[in-house]
């Protein structure tokens, strides 16, 4: 083979290996401009679902803070039903005939 051969072969093959990068070039902005599109087109989906993820969030924080009241009144009648019991009590063991008056 000569030298003119060569370089022809070497030009030739340099020539397709640059069309190739142009192809892999062009391939890769179509994905890239795809990914880009993609992600604007989730991002009003996440920013959905954040906010809903907010409005459970507080909601909870909603339910928790009535739990607790309801919790402490429900303490509170429990201590004074109890009380109540022991007042009953002592008023029944200081009759002889267990708690009972009679009127006249």
């Amino acid at each position: 083979m000569s030298e003119d051969e060569t370089k022809t072969l070497d030009a030739r093959l340099l020539q397709q290996i640059l069309i190739k990068l142009e192809v892999m070039d062009a391939r890769l902005q179509f994905v890239e401009e795809k990914i880009r599109e993609r992600g604007f087109d989730t991002k009003p989906i996440w920013e959905r679902a954040l906010a809903e993820i907010m409005e459970v969030k507080e909601r909870v924080s909603t339910i928790d803070r009535k739990l607790n009241v309801f919790s402490s009144d429900m303490l509170n009648l429990r201590a004074e039903q109890l009380d109540i019991q022991e007042r009953l009590r002592k008023l029944e063991a200081s009759h002889e005939d267990g708690g009972i008056q009679t009127i006249g």
